[in-house]
């Protein structure tokens, strides 16, 4: 390399990237302002000098073994390399070595907070990784819970429901005669609520397996089952409902999963509809940019708007008992089913003008 050009030297020299030529011997001949400053020298300490004689030891690192095949072979090479000082600090380089008639250029380039921020890095998703575990067993912990629970409920909380409804039966059959018109109305109000509280009970479990069954994902005909289900939901109505089905594009997802959705909507909406003179039911489907949208939409008695936002939370409903029965569990398993498909749901609707509630699901389960 020629240093008779004044003006390229002088850019070599302030370079941000270390730049060194050693001899054939290994002597320093050049070396930049950014090398002298990485290895924490002076360019009076380099110049002129033997690599081996200023970093003593230096010839038994893997570096080395680099720089002395590339100066034997001319084999151009690159490497990363922690050097060590002399008080037990290290810093990372990126080297670059190249041969050239006097011997061989080293180009470096100080990466050291790279590193530490690649070190940093590992250690936050190592630790994510850890947190990422240790929730997992909480939640199976959970789940055992639940299903622990859940067999509770389905057993221990329905023997002594199912004895109150036959006992009460017993009562009305035996000694109906001995009740009374109070006794028998009072009769009437505690068969009621046994069922009621069966029913909660039924709500209840069917959110638990919602919630804690595998997913079972398969090409569904959302067409095919949509139809059998609203027929047979029209079929058992009080009164004849206008049934509307639009196109339902195929959809990847669990076919238990959305059986129950459906069987909750298309049930919720034949009930709300049921007062009109004409109720009608429509559902239809579109596949928009990043989502397959479905909706199912009824003329019924429709909701404040301004209580939107808690008909999806658990035993929230806006009629009475005595206008509509229910749970309050219905939309809560609904929008549980979605959320496990990673869709949102959304409920629109006014009072006396019907609702409408719709799905969206990604689009790449879409088929």
């Amino acid at each position: 390399m020629s240093f008779g050009d004044a003006e390229l030297r002088s850019i070599i020299d302030h370079l941000l990237e270390g730049c060194q030529i050693l001899g054939w011997d290994w002597t320093y001949l050049y070396v930049n302002d950014t090398v002298a400053r990485h290895g924490r020298k002076t360019k009076q300490e380099l110049l002129g000098r033997k690599m081996m004689d200023v970093y003593p030891g230096i010839e038994t690192t893997p570096m080395f073994e680099v720089l002395r095949r590339c100066m034997e072979t001319g084999t151009s090479d690159h490497l990363l390399n922690e050097f060590l000082f002399d008080d037990g600090s290290t810093r990372w380089f990126q080297l670059s070595v190249m041969a050239v008639p006097q011997g061989i250029v080293i180009m470096s380039l100080d990466i050291t907070e790279h590193k530490r921020d690649q070190a940093e890095i590992l250690r936050l998703n190592a630790d994510l990784e850890r947190r990422v575990n240790q929730r997992t067993e909480e939640i199976k912990t959970v789940n055992k819970e639940l299903e622990a629970f859940a067999y509770s409920v389905s057993h221990d909380l329905r023997a002594p429901l199912r004895a109150v409804e036959g006992f009460s039966r017993i009562l009305d059959s035996e000694h109906s005669e001995k009740l009374g018109k109070e006794g028998k109305r009072l009769l009437s109000v505690i068969v009621s609520n046994v069922r009621k509280m069966d029913q909660l009970i039924s709500d209840l479990l069917s959110l638990s397996r919602v919630t804690r069954t595998s997913m079972n994902y398969t090409l569904v005909d959302m067409k095919h089952l949509v139809s059998m289900i609203a027929q047979e939901a029209v079929s058992g109505a009080e009164k004849a409902i206008e049934l509307k089905i639009g196109d339902l594009p195929a959809v990847s997802g669990d076919p238990v999963l959305f059986r129950q959705l459906w069987i909750n909507l298309i049930s919720n909406a034949v009930k709300y509809s049921s007062p009109r003179e004409q109720p009608v039911i429509q559902i239809d489907g579109v596949v928009k940019e990043n989502a397959i949208v479905y909706s199912i939409s009824d003329n019924g008695v429709g909701f404040d708007p301004a209580y939107s936002h808690k008909l999806f939370g658990m035993f929230q409903r806006l009629h009475r008992d005595d206008e509509f029965p229910g749970t309050g569990v219905g939309l809560a398993i609904v929008r549980r089913i979605v959320d496990r498909h990673h869709g949102s749901v959304s409920i629109e609707g006014k009072l006396d003008e019907g609702v409408k509630v719709s799905l969206a699901l990604p689009r790449e389960t879409a088929k």
